[in-house]
């Protein structure tokens, strides 16, 4: 009995040893994998963390995620353009977002220049605000397939947005356009223009509107034929003096967009436009559009005292 104890005591020995490590190596393993859980899991939270963008302006306080691609910010508290501004500023990655929304504001008046940071858009939904211009900081916008400016108050279509080659819908509805500048033509990919409701619409009956794309189109082309006899003079400068007359030439504002698009380089980049460019980029366009100016078709010869109602004419003869 002893003899027989004595020889598989070995044996023994080995799986006590062997279920003794395979035990210490499943504590091991265990600890291990609570440990990189644990790391994990502070991982994520940092990461979560740095995702989080947080401002507080005021008494109000904006958060979103930088890491999502639709950027939805009319569920935030932004009621004037400074919060607008600030929301936009404060997101850390504005080239991830594809989409981006800011409805329902009635007192946001102006896009702010940092839009043109967000240069991948496809989506931008401004709708339902109380939206006066379009920054040219849109020059940037160059992926942009759908866009909302929808139930604001705009007086023109700035041509900036004959700029956005990609775009494919354009909801302009229940504004207060009085013209539609001729160079929307160049948006060849444009499968749906809204310009219904804009009641001080020349040039263009509702019932036209209505009809869609094709219709305005068309009614457009018929422009293209035309030219201002009279475009390269001005009125004279100058009181009591014999009248002088100038040469038009292209304003700082279409040299300087028109520069970014040819050049197809940042070398205008927005972070680094001089300050006093950005002036003369951002400064509003009043003055020019209501400077006495007479304008004479080369078709029909008649004489027009200002560009949106020689844009807008319907040819006589």
């Amino acid at each position: 009995m002893g003899s027989t104890i004595s020889r598989f005591a070995p044996w023994n020995l080995f799986n006590a040893a062997r279920n003794a490590a395979t035990s210490r190596r499943i504590s091991t393993t265990s600890a291990s994998v609570s440990v990189q859980q644990s790391d994990i899991g502070q991982l994520d939270t940092k990461e979560e963390n740095a995702n989080e963008a947080n401002e507080e302006i005021g008494d109000i306080k904006i958060n979103y995620n930088n890491s999502d691609k639709k950027l939805d910010l009319s569920s935030q508290p932004i009621t004037v353009d400074e919060h607008f501004y600030q929301a936009l500023s404060i997101h850390k990655n504005p080239s991830n977002v594809k989409e981006l929304h800011l409805c329902r504001k009635p007192k946001i008046c102006n896009i702010p220049l940092l839009i043109g940071q967000f240069e991948n858009l496809v989506v931008l939904d401004l709708h339902d605000n109380g939206l006066i211009d379009i920054p040219w900081s849109f020059v940037y916008l160059h992926k942009l397939e759908k866009l909302d400016l929808s139930f604001n108050c705009l007086k023109y279509i700035p041509k900036i947005i004959c700029y956005l080659q990609n775009l494919k819908v354009l909801n302009l509805k229940q504004n207060y356009l009085v013209a539609i500048p001729t160079e929307l033509l160049q948006l060849e990919k444009l499968q749906k223009l809204d310009l219904t409701n804009n009641k001080y619409l020349g040039g263009i009956t509702p019932e036209q509107t209505e009809k869609g794309v094709t219709a305005i189109f068309e009614i457009l082309k018929k422009r293209q034929g035309r030219t201002d006899l009279w475009a390269n003079s001005k009125p004279w400068l100058g009181y009591g003096a014999s009248p002088v007359y100038l040469s038009s030439v292209p304003s700082l504002h279409e040299l300087a967009v028109d520069s970014i698009i040819a050049n197809k380089i940042d070398f205008l980049v927005f972070t680094n436009v001089p300050p006093r460019l950005k002036t003369y980029l951002t400064k509003s366009y009043e003055d020019h559009r209501n400077r006495i100016k007479v304008a004479k078709c080369s078709q029909c010869s008649y004489f027009y005292s200002s560009k949106e109602l020689f844009d807008n004419h319907d040819c006589l003869r």
